[in-house]
């Protein structure tokens, strides 16, 4: 898949955002900074997920604020948030864990990252090792269905 492809596909899977409020963009924002930052490094591919989150915020400076701390590669402080219904919750938590899980791995400050981030979105540790384990999965045959459409794509056909 292109990049362009990524995007478009990740825009679909945030099309819940449109509906939060100001705040909670702003938190969802944050934590996708904290997803992408946790490793300790920012890859190119994990700017599309900045990308995203910045495209959720209208106020000039609190985008200035999250590209500065992406640049200092820091992770946000995010408080729990109850406000958030259960199915958004549920959204929220499987983007960040697919950010995390993006290369198919997911480093010790991914995990902490996730597993924090789910507490505060109220899961309980089994939801939170289940949805962690279905990314890293799911990520792992995504990066593999993208190796195979290379190889068919790139191997002349056999008659």
């Amino acid at each position: 898949m292109s990049a362009f492809e990524d995007e478009f596909q990740l825009e679909r899977t945030l099309s819940f955002v449109e509906n939060l409020s100001v705040t909670g963009k702003l938190w969802f924002a944050k934590a996708i900074l904290g997803a992408v930052t946790s490793d300790g490094r920012v890859d190119k591919e994990e700017l599309l997920f900045l990308k995203q989150a910045i495209s959720f915020l209208d106020d000039i400076e609190e985008i200035k604020k999250l590209i500065e701390a992406a640049k200092r590669r820091e992770i946000p402080e995010l408080t729990q948030r109850k406000d958030f219904s259960r199915d958004v919750a549920f959204k929220m938590m499987m983007c960040l864990c697919q950010i995390v899980s993006y290369d198919g791995e997911i480093s010790e400050g991914e995990d902490l990252f996730i597993r924090e981030i789910g507490r505060k979105l109220g899961f309980d540790h089994g939801f939170i090792e289940k949805t962690i384990l279905f990314s890293t999965h799911a990520m792992k045959l995504s990066n593999k269905l993208k190796e195979m459409r290379k190889e068919a794509i790139t191997t002349d056909p056999v008659w």
